[in-house]
């Protein structure tokens, strides 16, 4: 059993594999989940939309007020990616994923909706620094907060663990339709069993 139990921890560690089941947050209804890294920030992208919890798509997480950042830091996960990005345009730091994709969120010093930069932060320190990383731990009185880093393309380019988001999209067509035959089955084994 310890060995099952080694080699199933060692798995999730080295393929990206979720260490927890998701989370729910009462504030808004989504569900979080951390994924154990490393991986890049184009990999947490690409992986976050390759999830799904309870019918709803997974994306990078989007982290759009204090509330919620306080929700997700008494979590107590690592280091992780989110999903902002200021790739497109330096200094504009918008939302890639879910259903904020393309909102900006801050502007060359400017919060337009909320923002929880660590001190001195975003810097684009050395070039390349386009990628949101949340759980910093930063220097200045606002620990655990975001940070920009760098990626794929940068002079230097990170891999972390990442956050998962799963609410407030509107789930595929052939979602509903299994959800509506699963629950046909359902009403079917029902009379059955009612009129035995």
């Amino acid at each position: 059993m310890k060995k099952i139990v080694f080699v199933g921890v060692a798995a999730a560690l080295f393929t990206g594999a979720a260490v927890a089941a998701p989370v729910q947050w009462a504030g808004n209804g989504h569900w979080y989940e951390y994924v154990a890294g490393p991986v890049t920030w184009d990999g947490a992208l690409s992986g976050a939309a390759s999830m799904s919890h309870l019918g709803q798509p997974g994306y990078l997480a989007t982290i759009t007020s204090e509330a919620e950042q306080v929700f997700l830091q008494s979590q107590g996960w690592s280091l992780s990616w989110v999903g902002g990005s200021d790739r497109e345009t330096e200094g504009v730091w918008k939302w890639i994923a879910g259903p904020e994709a393309g909102q900006a969120f801050w502007d060359h010093g400017t919060t337009l909706i909320y923002s929880a930069w660590g001190s001195g932060e975003p810097n684009d320190y050395n070039g390349g620094e386009d990628y949101l990383q949340f759980n910093w731990g930063g220097n200045g009185p606002n620990v655990n907060a975001w940070n920009d880093h760098g990626g794929p393309g940068s002079s230097y380019a990170y891999s972390h663990g990442y956050v998962v988001e799963y609410g407030g999209v509107v789930p595929e067509p052939e979602t509903y339709a299994l959800m509506l035959a699963g629950l046909g089955a359902l009403g079917a084994v029902a009379r059955r069993r009612k009129a035995a």
